[in-house]
């Protein structure tokens, strides 16, 4: 409607109606979305009332979703008119936040939810980018048994959190520095 309105033309007559924006809520299922310009790939919402907050930032979520939906869907389009009409929509949105910068802190990647609840072989055998978080937990829960009995589960866990936090900010845990005797024996899982 509005876009042939800028340009002069007529409005063609509006069919459907216009859907009622609703809360954000989650989805009743994990389905992993990557956003273009990322690597990162994302499982998991964990703060939906952020984006339930007031209309102003609800419809900012809406705005994000529809950039990511036009940029994938850019690249396929065969309708000139159609290429004409999301390329126009993209740049009047262009000024707004991406959803990757809207869920940054309210989305978790699905590598760390992938670490945090499977077993390690089977979220190595997924994202084979968690092998550095697997091999630096194994090397520090190695570490804790040199230490008091007191302080070793306290330094596990502390650990464990410390690598949930970086995979949770969609960085990427490095290896360890290892002898060659243990990375030839590979890591324990």
């Amino acid at each position: 409607g509005p876009i042939n309105n800028l340009h002069g033309g007529n409005s063609p007559p509006q069919t459907d109606p216009i859907p009622t924006i609703k809360s954000a809520q989650p989805s009743t299922g994990p389905k992993p979305v990557t956003f273009p310009k990322s690597s990162v790939t994302f499982a998991e919402i964990r703060n939906w009332e952020r984006f339930n907050r007031n209309a102003g930032t609800r419809d900012a979520l809406y705005v994000a979703r529809d950039k990511a939906v036009n940029a994938i869907a850019l690249p396929h389009l065969q309708s000139e008119n159609n290429m004409r009409r999301i390329v126009y929509s993209m740049d009047a949105l262009e000024a707004n936040k991406d959803l990757e910068q809207i869920l940054e802190g309210a989305a978790r990647p699905l590598r760390a939810v992938a670490f945090e609840r499977e077993p390690a072989a089977d979220a190595v055998k997924k994202h084979p980018e968690l092998e550095g978080a697997h091999r630096t937990l194994t090397a520090a829960t190695k570490f804790a048994s040199s230490l008091e009995p007191a302080d070793q589960m306290k330094f596990a866990e502390q650990a464990r959190a410390s690598i949930q936090n970086t995979l949770n900010a969609g960085k990427l845990v490095p290896e360890p520095p290892m002898k060659k005797k243990e990375r030839d024996q590979g890591c324990e899982r």
